[in-house]
């Protein structure tokens, strides 16, 4: 009688609710599993079939708010500042630090220098890949790895190269000559971003220009080496000079005060940095209704141009040519405040 009781008792504890949830876990997980796997395989084939990055992917995804409201700091700011149609473009000569603090500077304009460096050696030295071994190979430095999406164990040479794939490998200039020379099927593609040059007879090679540095601080200068692919939008909270050394450059940049309106800090699946708007392909962006009000300045830079681009400005740019060899001045913002109020703005503060 009391084995009976025991059993009855047993049996009612693994039929209540808590015994039933607790078993029920491991069948939801399993479930959870299936999900994220399926979700994943979609994911690959879109890449693989299509040529798109994850990142085009993901973004087909976003949920945007067609009801969007203006921010009122940003709708004051598109009526209030006049952003030019077109970028202003100077001689060299015709530059001092005055004209650049009144007309570009404190105006926030950009601004095309056309003989930026056109004295500059390294225009025809730099161009010698043995010159730039012996003077910058050992120099440790960031070599990217752009990879094709590949079709099984085949790789896909119809599709682009694409960001999805990229990694990042510290190692020497040498070895990225190296794998720049060996890499015949072109199944992957190397470049440099923004890598500071400690070679004393590189930076002979090469002036300062002195309209900025006489009045900003220079806080890095960096060579960049890209290939033909086009970039995703970027900004930067210091004021920027950038010279093309070799090859040709396309550029895109939207000022600023457009930055809700190219979904900057609005979709929550992207970062207060990141926006999903293409600047050389943003007029045809239905999903991005915003997008369509923003002013794209262009600029074609060719070998021994220049261009100032302001702090805060986006930039989206495009080698037109093989290969561009660039070097890069970063400036301190002019603004601390300007500076202040764009990290409150990324931070949310503004809205609370």
């Amino acid at each position: 009688m009391i084995r009976a009781q025991q059993r009855m008792k047993l049996k009612a504890k693994r039929e209540s609710w808590g015994y039933k949830l607790l078993m029920a876990i491991p069948r939801n997980l399993v479930y959870v599993f299936v999900f994220i796997i399926a979700f994943a395989f979609t994911g690959m084939f879109y890449v693989v079939y299509t040529g798109k990055n994850m990142s085009q992917f993901l973004k087909h995804e976003l949920q945007i708010n067609e009801n969007l409201m203006e921010h009122p700091l940003f709708y004051f700011f598109q009526n209030r500042i006049k952003v030019d149609d077109q970028i202003i473009k100077k001689q060299l000569e015709d530059l001092n630090s005055q004209y650049f603090y009144k007309n570009h500077l404190t105006q926030n304009k950009p601004m095309v220098v056309e003989d930026g460096c056109k004295k500059w050696r390294a225009l025809d030295k730099w161009n010698d890949i043995y010159y730039l071994k012996r003077e910058y190979g050992l120099q440790s430095i960031v070599i990217n790895k752009l990879d094709r999406p590949k079709i099984g164990n085949q790789i896909n040479r119809n599709a682009n190269y694409h960001y999805s794939s990229q990694s990042s490998k510290r190692n020497s200039f040498t070895q990225y000559l190296n794998l720049t020379t060996t890499d015949n099927d072109k199944t992957a593609m190397y470049f440099l971003k923004n890598e500071m040059i400690v070679s004393r007879n590189l930076q002979m090679d090469y002036e300062k220009p002195q309209f900025i540095t006489k009045i900003l601080r220079n806080r890095m200068t960096g060579l960049t080496i890209w290939n033909d692919f086009i970039r995703q939008p970027e900004f930067k909270n210091r004021e920027r000079y950038l010279c093309v050394i070799s090859g040709t450059e396309d550029f895109r940049l939207v000022s600023p005060i457009y930055k809700q309106s190219i979904y900057s800090g609005v979709i929550e699946e992207l970062g207060p940095t990141e926006t999903p708007i293409d600047f050389f392909n943003y007029s045809s962006q239905d999903k991005f209704p915003l997008a369509k009000k923003i002013r794209v300045l262009s600029a074609r830079l060719e070998k021994g141009s220049c261009i100032y681009v302001p702090a805060f400005w986006w930039v989206q740019t495009s080698t037109v040519s093989e290969k561009t060899i660039m070097l890069t001045f970063e400036y301190e913002s002019h603004s601390e405040l300007t500076s202040l109020l764009f990290e409150a703005i990324d931070k949310g503060i503004l809205d609370e």
